[in-house]
């Protein structure tokens, strides 16, 4: 038995990943494009667990679903798949569109579930748990990659992943398909901790151009702490 999500691309930043729950509670999740953690990754969850998924798709009536919702034509929205195999008997239905393609929400409540047992949020967007699962694996935080997962988690405010992040050597001046450099990552959100902690540590510290582009970020939300961190680090406000 298994049950799969699978999230496609978009034109935008739409998290790009799969997950796949096995009926041993193994947990297989592969990060393709705008998510905190790329790659292959597993983790595990306890087999009631998987008992409790499976009965959430006999309670839908998932099979008596159609296969796919939505147009093919549209070219700028990403395409959700569910797929359920048990007893050797395989089940798919394609979300094109969502509800407003007609299909039923119990797809999107299905989604949802998935994302909630298999544990996405830790790879997806990071979360308490990422640095722990990571460390489990024996990833090496010095790596540019870990870099790139200190933006990602900067650009969606998480403090304590940042925080994880940094006190395991990730590299303060990551880069990350989401918002460009760390420090500017961490300027285009509301969470002023997750700023403080970054300077704290010196991001960006003898980039000029990226405080200064950071500031103009700040000045943009309206976030005045922000902004009053930010210059205080030296950023400038360029007419």
């Amino acid at each position: 038995m298994r049950v799969k999500l699978d999230r496609g691309a978009c034109f935008g930043f739409c998290a790009s990943y799969s997950v796949e729950v096995g009926g041993d509670g193994v947990i297989r999740y592969e990060g393709r494009g705008y998510v905190t953690v790329r790659g292959k990754h597993e983790d595990r969850i306890e087999r009631a667990r998987v008992e409790e998924l499976l009965e959430a798709f006999r309670d839908a009536e998932f099979w008596g679903l159609k296969s796919k919702y939505g147009p093919d034509n549209i070219s700028d929205v990403p395409s959700f798949t569910l797929t359920v195999t048990v007893d050797g008997v395989t089940k798919s239905v394609e979300d094109r569109f969502g509800v407003q393609s007609g299909m039923p929400q119990v797809v999107t409540d299905l989604e949802s579930a998935v994302d909630f047992y298999g544990h996405t949020t830790q790879w997806v967007f990071g979360d308490p748990d990422t640095v722990a699962l990571l460390r489990r694996e024996g990833f090496d935080f010095t790596l540019a990659e870990a870099g790139a997962m200190l933006a990602s988690a900067a650009y969606h405010g998480h403090v304590n992943a940042v925080r994880e992040l940094i006190e395991a050597g990730a590299p303060v001046e990551g880069r990350s398909d989401l918002c460009r450099v760390t420090l500017l990552c961490a300027a285009a959100n509301h969470n002023v901790e997750v700023l403080r902690m970054l300077i704290a540590a010196g991001a960006s510290k003898g980039d000029q151009a990226m405080k200064d582009a950071a500031l103009r970020a700040a000045v943009g939300r309206e976030n005045r702490e922000a902004v009053r961190l930010l210059e205080e680090y030296g950023a400038r406000r360029v007419q």
